[in-house]
């Protein structure tokens, strides 16, 4: 009987230097390594298809009754298109903002950038881009305008810029998306998450009046949101993805 409950003792034993000992390797396991990026072809970014001026705010009942909340609604609309080709000039060049805008900021984290161009997609569908068919062996940076406007919601007392941007990073060869993001900035930002970036008070308008009569200072701030969200897109690739061994050591920018 003894000798039973010592091979039962020492089965326990055993089996319990086995269980530590895996655990003690699962954790002691190392990290998967971050993909290492050096260089960055950055796509040439399309201008977006518009620029909106939107107020979901509106109080139907006002002064005039329906009637006149209609009269305003139309004077509204009117004002919106015109104040939107006043507009026209800077959404033909946003594009080009971005794009210089990400060159200067990749440059900055210590990538060697270069700008491509490359055959877009259908008509309906522009950024479905064929990456097998761009002219680079180098990771490609993909950026695309997914809103560009003023915004007014159902629950802000103001007319706020709101640039809602997509932006992913394609391996050349596979197609593979290591990097897939979107970025928000001002009436889509929400506090201090890595992809939202609020912007400044001086760019937000009390009044349509005001907004319209503003074109400058609009202009001013979509500018500052470019540059906002070029910056952050640099940021977290940087953070993402490791500097080649022979530049590792090499001081932040």
């Amino acid at each position: 009987m003894k000798c039973l409950v010592r091979a039962a003792s020492s089965a326990v034993a055993l089996f319990s230097f086995v269980l530590m000992s895996g655990c003690g390797t699962s954790q002691n396991l190392a990290p998967e390594p971050k993909i290492v990026l050096s260089k960055v072809a950055v796509l040439r970014v399309d201008p977006p298809g518009e620029l909106y001026t939107r107020n979901s705010n509106l109080v139907l009942n006002s002064t005039g009754g329906l009637l006149g909340a209609g009269v305003q609604a139309l004077d509204t609309s009117y004002k919106s298109r015109t104040f939107n080709q006043k507009m026209e000039e800077y959404r033909l060049s946003s594009g080009k903002k971005m794009t210089s805008a990400l060159i200067e900021e990749l440059a900055r984290q210590g990538f060697d950038v270069e700008l491509i161009d490359g055959p877009k997609g259908p008509p309906d569908d522009p950024d479905n881009v064929d990456y097998t068919k761009l002219p680079t062996r180098n990771p490609v940076l993909h950026v695309r305008f997914d809103a560009m406007g003023m915004y007014s919601s159902q629950t802000s007392l103001y007319y706020l810029p709101q640039l809602n941007v997509s932006a992913w990073l394609v391996m050349p060869g596979s197609e593979s998306y290591p990097f897939e993001e979107g970025f928000y900035y001002g009436a889509d930002s929400r506090g201090e998450k890595y992809w939202s970036l609020p912007s400044d008070d001086k760019y937000r308008y009390g009044t349509f009046e005001t907004l319209v009569n503003s074109p400058d200072s609009v202009a001013e701030g979509y500018d500052a949101g470019i540059r906002a969200v070029a910056k952050r897109i640099g940021e977290q690739l940087r953070s993402r993805f490791d500097r080649p061994a022979a530049v590792a050591g090499a001081p932040a920018p």
